[in-house]
C-alpha cells in the first residue's frame, strides 16, 4: 500500500526533478523512491552497516581517560550526590 508524503523543497529542485523523469522515463514517485533508496544503501553498505561500535561507541576511542577512569570518575560523582542527600 502507497503512502502519501507532503514536502516542500527549493525551486531549483523541481526542474531537476522533471528532467529526470523525462530522460529516465519514470514516474516522480519512483525518482524519489530510487533516490531514498540509493541513500540508503550508501549510508548502511559495506563495513558502515556491521560497525556498531562506530555508531555508537566511537566517542570513546577520542577521550583521553580510559574506561576504568571514566567508571571511577562516575562512581564518584554518583557517591557524591548520594551522600549530599543524607
Amino acid at each position: 500500500m502507497d503512502r502519501v508524503m507532503s514536502t516542500r523543497m527549493d525551486e531549483s529542485f523541481v526542474p531537476l526533478v522533471d528532467t529526470l523523469v523525462k530522460e529516465l522515463h519514470l514516474s516522480k514517485k519512483k525518482v524519489f523512491e530510487m533516490a531514498i533508496q540509493n541513500l540508503w544503501d550508501d549510508l548502511h553498505s559495506g563495513s558502515k552497516k556491521n560497525d556498531i561500535f562506530s555508531q555508537t561507541f566511537g566517542a570513546m576511542a577520542s577521550r583521553a581517560e580510559t574506561i576504568d577512569q571514566q567508571i571511577e570518575n562516575q562512581k564518584a560523582v554518583f557517591r557524591k550526590g548520594f551522600e549530599r542527600h543524607r
